[in-house]
């Protein structure tokens, strides 16, 4: 799914393929799906708004040189909100975004580390072919406590997130229209005919 980030206060900078981009006060970034993005680190006397989706649940995270705060809120609306943002990017939807935050609905949040390594370590080798084994282990505990932390944080195993993102990072990379043999080959699938059988499953 997208992403949002906004400049709240300062310069934002967003490092994606093409070059770095740098916001301004009060500019927004949609940032399309299986777009990569990096967030540089924050200047001094700047800030900066994040929200996406994390399979279940939105996250947000308000940023300021030094320190963040990190709130959760439902999947819906902000699922039909960021993919409206990225069709048609409007000043309404991005304030009814906004409004999810500040509804009453979010909660704050902080991650076990070891639940932030393996995150990191699904999304940075979703195109290497990674496995479950490879998540946990980026954990840095044992397989059973890594298992368990991973599945109460995402509501899923780690074998059914990696396939869940590969097959929504695939998904997307079609939609921009790329072949079948590219599309498995960038998204850690072992060739077309594997990518094309889980699609038909999925359906």
């Amino acid at each position: 799914m997208p992403t949002v980030v906004a400049c709240l206060a300062g310069v934002v900078r967003i490092e994606t393929a093409r070059g770095p981009i740098d916001l301004q006060a009060d500019e927004v970034c949609v940032v399309a799906p299986a777009a990569w993005h990096a967030h540089a680190p924050l200047r001094s006397g700047s800030a900066a708004y994040g929200q996406g989706l994390v399979f279940a649940r939105s996250d947000v995270v308000l940023s300021e040189p030094g320190a963040s705060i990190a709130v959760q809120v439902p999947a819906e609306p902000v699922r039909g909100l960021l993919a409206r943002l990225v069709v048609q990017p409007e000043v309404a939807t991005a304030r009814r975004l906004i409004a999810t935050v500040t509804g009453g609905t979010a909660h704050a949040y902080a991650p076990h580390a070891a639940v932030s390594r393996m995150a990191h370590r699904m999304w940075a080798g979703l195109h290497l072919g990674i496995d479950a084994a490879d998540v946990l282990a980026a954990s840095g505990l044992g397989q059973r406590q890594a298992h368990r932390l991973f599945t109460g944080w995402f509501g899923t195993t780690p074998k059914q997130a990696i396939l869940d993102q590969r097959l929504a990072l695939a998904e997307a990379q079609l939609a921009e229209g790329g072949t079948m043999t590219a599309v498995a080959a960038a998204t850690g699938f072992s060739d077309r005919r594997a990518l094309s059988r889980l699609r038909r499953r999925r359906i």
